[in-house]
């Protein structure tokens, strides 16, 4: 006799007679213990369900979340809502019910308590975007929670983790003199709004810098200077602004601010308002209140929520975990393309100097930082655009090309250019086709030697255009082609407007398409005919040969800034909802990404020959004393330009000692050897005076000046106190320039070549012969910076006679003065098309109705600039002519003012305020007092500390030695630089449908904890996050294994290390790190080739404290990971899952489509296919159903799976025991969703719209239907050997619950209702078991066909009677075929009816007899009994056949 039990229990992957013991190879609603205990080794008939919630008509759960041990968010669709249920009483409360939900796709979700008792739920369906809500804040204010918009109405924009809203804008600001405690440096607004929940959105309204400056507003313009705020005091200052456009469906505005101090950022959060209007005044006075909060910068510049749509979600650490998101999807080529049409021109408008309004504008003012900020004339910008969302995402930049070639925005450009500047020889006569492209001859060339001509040595040999000996530029290379349309007066709004001038990059755009075919960028044709990518254009400002950048009219001076127009801007149709509007940004100039890198003025520099004690003689060059009248020919004559030896300098003379020169009397018996009748100009050697190189004292690397106009003005002769005019050695000068002039150019270069790059000489020093070709003797005179020409400059004509006349106190004459720009050359500005840093260019965004806008926004100022120039020289001197030697000193001092465009606001340089007992502690700008005043302050404190020429702390004679004071705070210079926009990649794949998709990443939130303010789960910055490999396919699902986290991917597992500084010893790996989240890359359980471990169904995968469960549904494997992985398919169970874990519906679908499947792995949705894994707590088991189906024929265009004509279903429920580790049972119930709380679990399905309650005490009936309890197992015994099967034996009991007495009651005659045996080859059929409920032997003593006869001894079951009724040997004895199990489905077999003969004779009926029996025994009675079936056995004759 064979003897087993069912303690091992299923088992499929061996041959019936190699079964092992204690296994069976199939079993139908069974579970391996009962509600009153456990019965190791027993198979019981499973508990049915019961109607536990009664669900909205035609809805079908899609989600759920426990909150508790009986509490739960469950999802429904049809009708969308969310509802609140508890399973201890079977009830629900509807949270919410509204359309506007779209559950289009299966739930999944987390929870949280925040603030002791508010329970947030956060929710992800791979369609909607990422949602959160607080149910509490539902609950206590059903009526008024935080989802009502202003009608009342719930809105789901309310819901989202990233949701639309108006865009409020900062504006009107003015600094105020009083008020605050402001400290000095620049400031930015931020705003941000807050729910009532204290849930902030993205940080936006980010201000363009607004200064504080130091001293009165209110008093005198030049009363203001800068200031360094860690020396100046805290300021009396305030601002003042206004908040336009707020937002009132949020509860809170937060105010933050931004202080710039010394290049360093500080960013607070200042101030948090109650919304209750759409637009408030507000003053910020202070940063260090008690309400304020400093905040790290990168948390206002990172934009929170970069991604809008997750497909899964999870939380540990204290972190919400999001997987697989993407950002909204859109046709970012077309956004391009449209910006392509963007035309731009220039404008500039008059401002009036000087202007105490604070408003004016001036470099002062808030208002020139906010809104009149100039652009640098003749320097090359690009220029992006920025679209902002309405949910406050914003696009890339995309970039705006500069002017086509000879094409003008204002239509033809001219036959012949009506405006007066600098270009030679082509004013008249270009051709309105030819305005940028018109050849200009440019040098001469012998075989491969050119020979540029001066304007044209900066050039690059690739630049010119060879033909007959002759070397050509195009016009735009030559000369700036700008183009001035409009020239008003200066009280118009504008003071003139015109084309921006041309420029080309040796770069190209790149060549790419969009899914349309069409070309994204600017195209051309080589000279071949092949499309190619058009030269990268930018945006030439136009220079001060055309627009001058200060004006006069009307007895009255005004500055122009220079701005941009924009037209022809607009946005794909497509985007209109969901677009607000737009910023213009533009590209930082780096020092990489000048070509302007000073504009100031130049003074020639003098030059003598010395010969001293006949030593051989020496060249040296000198600065010219007197700034006004250096511009003259070498002849020109006259004294006003000294070139007398500088006192102190290492060329110092004795007088006695022979000096090459002339003795010349200077005075009334004053003789002195002068070296001015010795005095030359090479014409070469230039000192250039700019902001920048005198206060940040950089070193140029640059090839190139240009001279762009003619500063005039006048030079005032002042003297000192106690001299007269004709005191010569005491002339101090005045010159300020007040008006321009374009430099006639038509037979003179504006563009100069230099030999090298200019140098900073610091004041009272000398430069060895080197570096310039001659020395350079700069002692006792102010810095400079110097630079020389490849070839002469040529000079204005001199035509004042002043020389000549003998002056009086208080005559001035004529000054002129070269203005120009030292330039960098660089034809790859800004670099190559893709990854280009943008900043915004104006604070508040413009509406998207606006197809035109005019902007400033540049980065320089336009000011007036103050230095001083003085010469302290020695005079050997004879009283009586040749009666003896002595020595005497020659002072000359002159105060330069002039207008000047630069990145430096010279308006707010400042003073050493530590030192304020020095009288030399100051500058023109801010001196209060007269120009004579200030030449005659005592600088008898002014020393050179450790000054090579003079020695340690050598003190100066008064009226000596001045020296210049350049003491700025570079803040004052800061455009926006506080959040960066960035144009796409070159190689960005516009077709490429996951572009916008980041399929392998993990992103995580900021730390939560239960007593913040706000909830830090709904920020996530852009920079947390981990990528996976992408050679395991997309992220489909992460979850939480006891307390590691582990990402899915369709090929792989991945364990996510979140604590890298914890050692885990018992692993192979120790992960030892910073203990930053995510510092330690994730980790890949099982890396093969053809992927293992991985999952495409997130609903298949089950958490339990077990351990977790998931499928592998790609290789049809089964996985149990607990601190290991373990293969729990390969339990018995291998073959069988291999063969039908697939999703044969899926595979079907792509054979026919091509794709997959849209409602793969949403098994909850009416004809959603895939797995799902349910826990039973209560019987500590595991429910894996798979929702399958297959089409009969081809797939029909409407799917219904119900239609039983066409589907054939494939679904299957299987349980694995979490006691016994086994597999115990197949299940009839094939859920499309389930659920568990502590206790119990529940299920649904989608043709009934109620939520099931199992492990209920009507056995076997699911969903009010009926089903079998089946079992299995197989008979052997002594393999190899042929036996007979005469009789089963097996133990089992039957109850019934006693509902009054609440105790079981047995059913003595009470089992099985039917049974197969079979073999190989035959079979009993399915046969009714017939119970002999009398102990006479004989009793039913007949044979019946289809009935086999059981008997009960001592609980002891036997059943015998078997005999075979095959009729039928070529065909199979049992069947799958849809058709024929469809009625009983779930059953993997039903009896083949066409293999039976059932009226065989008793003569031709054979016992079964083969190496081993199969027995099914079935069990489906009326009444709710149980059945317990423990060891069971059969009796085997050998057969002697």
């Amino acid at each position: 006799m064979a003897t087993n039990n069912f303690n091992k229990g299923l088992f499929t992957d061996s041959r019936e007679f190699y079964q092992p013991d204690g296994t069976y190879p199939f079993s139908l609603n069974s579970v391996e213990e009962s509600i009153n205990g456990s019965n190791n080794g027993s198979i019981i008939n499973e508990e049915g369900n019961l109607e536990c919630l009664n669900l909205p008509k035609g809805s079908n759960p899609i989600g759920s979340i426990l909150l508790s041990q009986n509490e739960l968010i469950l999802f429904i669709n049809n009708p969308d809502a969310i509802l609140l249920v508890n399973t201890a009483n079977c009830t629900y409360t509807t949270l919410i019910q509204n359309a506007c939900l779209n559950f289009t796709k299966q739930v999944q979700g987390v929870y949280r308590v925040i603030n002791g008792c508010d329970r947030i739920i956060y929710f992800v369906d791979g369609v909607n975007d990422d949602r959160v809500i607080n149910i509490d804040d539902i609950i206590r204010n059903p009526t008024s929670h935080n989802y009502l918009n202003k009608f009342g109405v719930f809105d789901c924009e309310l819901i989202k983790n990233k949701r639309n809203f108006d865009l409020a804008c900062v504006k009107d600001i003015t600094v105020n003199n009083t008020g605050g405690n402001l400290e000095l440096g620049v400031y930015q607004i931020i705003l941000q709004y807050e729910d009532n929940l204290n849930n902030g959105e993205n940080y936006f309204a980010h201000s363009l810098p607004i200064p504080i400056a130091y001293g009165n507003y209110n008093a005198d313009y030049k009363d203001v200077i800068g200031g360094d705020p860690l020396t100046f005091p805290q300021t009396t200052k305030s601002i003042t602004f206004t908040i336009a456009g707020i937002d009132q469906t949020y509860a809170y505005l937060n105010i933050l601010v931004v202080h710039t101090k010394n290049q360093i950022k500080t960013c607070y959060i200042v101030d948090k308002l109650s919304i209750v209007e759409n637009e408030l005044v507000y003053t910020l006075t202070d940063l260090t209140t008690t309400d304020s909060e400093q905040i790290p910068i990168d948390k206002v510049i990172v934009s929170q929520n970069p991604y809008k749509i997750s497909e899964t979600i999870a939380q540990i650490d204290n972190r919400l975990i999001k997987g697989n998101s993407k950002q909204t999807v859109r046709d970012y080529a077309e956004f391009q393309r449209l910006a392509n049409n963007v035309e731009v021109t220039y404008v500039t408008k008059p401002i009036l100097y000087p202007n105490s309004d604070t408003k004016s504008g001036l470099s002062k003012s808030s208002k020139s930082y906010s809104d009149y900020r100039t652009y640098m004339r003749d320097e090359i910008y690009s220029l992006g655009l920025v679209w902002v969302f309405k949910d406050g995402s914003e696009t890339p930049a995309f970039p705006i090309p500069g002017r086509q070639k000879n094409v003008s925005r204002f239509g033809l450009f001219p036959a012949s250019d009506p405006n007066t500047h600098s270009r030679p020889n082509n004013n008249t006569g270009v051709g309105n086709t030819e305005w940028d492209s018109a050849l200009i001859l440019a040098g001469t060339y012998t075989g491969p030697i050119l020979s540029p001509s001066e304007e044209y040595k900066h050039l690059l040999p690739e630049d010119f255009i060879k033909d007959s000996g002759n070397l050509y530029v195009e016009r735009w290379q030559a000369y700036n082609t700008a183009y001035r349309k409009t020239l008003n007066n200066a009280s118009s709004n504008f003071y003139s407007a015109g084309d921006l001038a041309y420029f080309e990059s040796n770069y190209r755009y790149p060549l790419i398409k969009d899914c349309s075919d069409n070309y994204i960028y600017p195209i051309e044709q080589d000279s071949d005919g092949n499309v190619i990518g058009a030269k990268i254009t930018h945006h030439k400002m136009p220079d001060t040969t055309l627009e001058e950048h200060f004006t006069t009219s009307g007895g009255k001076t005004y500055i122009l800034p220079l701005g941009l127009k924009f037209d022809n801007i607009s946005f794909p149709s497509e985007y209109s909802s969901e677009i607000a509007g737009y910023y213009i940004v533009r590209e930082q100039r780096t020092e990489n990404n000048k070509t302007i890198l000073d504009k100031g003025i130049i003074h020639e520099n003098a030059y003598f020959t010395v010969n001293i004690n006949d030593k051989g003689d020496k060249d040296y060059f000198v600065q010219t004393t007197v700034g006004g009248r250096h511009h003259r020919e070498e002849n020109a004559g006259g004294n006003w330009d000294r070139g007398w030896i500088p006192n102190k300098s290492s060329i110092d003379v004795d007088c006695g000692n022979t000096v090459t020169g002339t003795l010349t009397e200077i005075g009334p018996g004053i003789f002195a050897y002068l070296i001015e009748n010795n005095i030359s100009y090479n014409h070469k050697s230039q000192s250039f005076h700019g902001p920048v190189s005198k206060f940040l004292k950089p070193s140029f690397n640059t090839s190139l000046f240009k001279i762009e106009r003619i500063l005039t003005g006048k030079t005032e002769i002042i003297t000192a106190d106690n001299q007269s005019i004709n005191d010569l050695s005491r002339y101090h000068y005045n010159t300020d320039y007040t008006s321009s002039s374009v430099f006639n150019t038509s037979d003179k270069q504006t563009n100069i070549s230099l030999e090298k790059n200019p140098i900073y000489i610091n004041p009272h020093s000398e430069l060895p012969l080197g570096y310039l070709s001659k020395a350079f003797i700069n002692s006792c005179s102010q810095e400079t910076c110097v630079f020389e020409s490849k070839d002469p400059f040529y000079w204005i004509s001199q035509n004042d006679t002043q020389d000549d006349v003998a002056l009086s106190e208080g005559n001035e004459y004529d000054a002129n003065v070269f203005y120009g720009s030292l330039k960098n050359y660089n034809k790859n500005i800004y670099g190559q098309a893709g990854l280009q840093k943008y900043f915004k260019t104006h604070t508040c965004m413009i509406n998207k109705n606006r197809t035109s806008t005019v902007q400033f926004g540049g980065d320089c100022f336009i000011t007036k600039f103050s230095f001083f120039k003085s010469a302290y020289t020695k005079l050997c001197s004879c009283y009586g002519c040749n009666t003896g030697n002595s020595e005497d000193f020659e002072v000359d001092k002159n105060m330069i003012t002039y207008f000047v465009e630069s990145e430096v606001n010279t308006e707010l340089r400042h003073y050493d305020i530590n030192n304020l007992a020095d009288n030399a502690n100051t500058f023109w700008d801010f001196f209060n007092g007269t120009l004579q005043d200030f030449f005659n302050i005592d600088w008898n404190g002014f020393t050179f500390n450790d000054d090579p020429l003079l020695g340690a702390g050598a003190p100066w004679n008064q009226n000596l030695y001045m020296k210049n004071l350049y003491l700025y705070n570079r803040d004052y210079s800061m455009s926006d630089t506080v959040k960066p926009y960035f144009s796409l990649e070159s190689n960005y794949q516009y077709c490429k449908e996951c572009a916008e998709s980041f399929p392998q990443r993990i992103h995580y939130s900021e730390t939560g904890n239960q007593e913040e303010k706000s909830d830090n789960y709904r920020i996530f910055y852009a920079n947390n996050y981990r990528d996976l490999p992408a050679h395991t396919g997309p992220i489909t699902n992460l979850f939480i294994n006891f307390d590691d986290l582990y990402a899915h991917t369709a090929l792989g597992l991945y364990k996510i290390i979140t604590k890298p500084y914890q050692i885990n010893t018992n692993q192979a790996t120790l992960y030892v790190g910073t203990g930053e989240f995510f510092s330690v890359p994730p980790r890949q359980l099982v890396s093969v080739d053809y992927g293992y471990a991985g999952s495409t169904q997130k609903f298949a995968t089950k958490a339990t404290e077990h351990g977790t469960i998931f499928v592998d549904d790609s290789t049809g494997k089964i996985f149990m990971l607990t601190d290991q992985l373990k293969e729990i398919s390969l339990e018995g169970m291998r073959n069988w899952f291999e063969e039908n874990l697939e999703l044969k519906f899926n595979k079907q679908y792509k054979q026919q489509y091509g794709v997959d499947y849209n409602l793969k792995d949403q098994p909850a949705l009416p004809n959603g296919v895939g797995v799902l894994t349910t826990f039973d707590p209560r019987h500590k088991r595991v429910l894996i159903t798979k929702i399958d189906y297959e089409a009969l024929n081809t797939i029909p265009e409407t799917i219904d799976f119900t239609d039983t004509s066409k589907f054939k279903n494939n679904s299957w429920t299987i349980s694995y025991s979490l006691l016994s580790n086994t597999w115990r049972s197949w299940h009839s119930y094939l859920p499309n969703f389930g659920f568990n709380d502590s206790n119990n679990f529940y299920t649904s399905i989608n043709s009934v719209p109620k939520i099931w309650k199992h492990n209920q005490l009507n056995f076997q009936t699911y969903y009010g239907k009926k089903h079998p309890h089946v079992i299995e197992y197989i008979i052997k015994d002594n393999l190899g050997q042929t036996k007979t099967l005469d009789t089963i034996s097996y133990i089992s009991k039957v109850e019934e619950w006693n509902s009054n007495t609440k105790q079981w009651i047995d059913k003595d005659y009470e089992t099985f209702d039917n049974i197969i045996a079979y073999n190989t080859y035959q079979s009993t059929g399915k046969r009714q078991i017939e119970v002999k409920q009398s102990q006479d032997p004989f009793a039913n003593l007949t044979t019946v066909s289809n009935k086999c006869f059981a008997s009960k001894t001592e609980k002891n079951w036997n059943i015998n009677n078997f005999r075979d009724y095959i009729g039928n040997r070529n065909t199979s004895l049992f069947t799958s075929n849809w058709n024929d199990i469809k009625t009983d489905y779930y059953i993997d077999k039903v009896p083949n009816t066409s293999a039976f003969n059932f009226n065989k004779s008793p003569f031709e009926l054979e016992m079964l007899r083969d190496k081993y029996f199969s027995v099914r025994l079935f069990y489906k009675p009326v009444q709710d009994y149980k059945i317990t079936t423990d060891i069971f056995s059969g009796l085997n004759n050998d057969s002697y056949r």
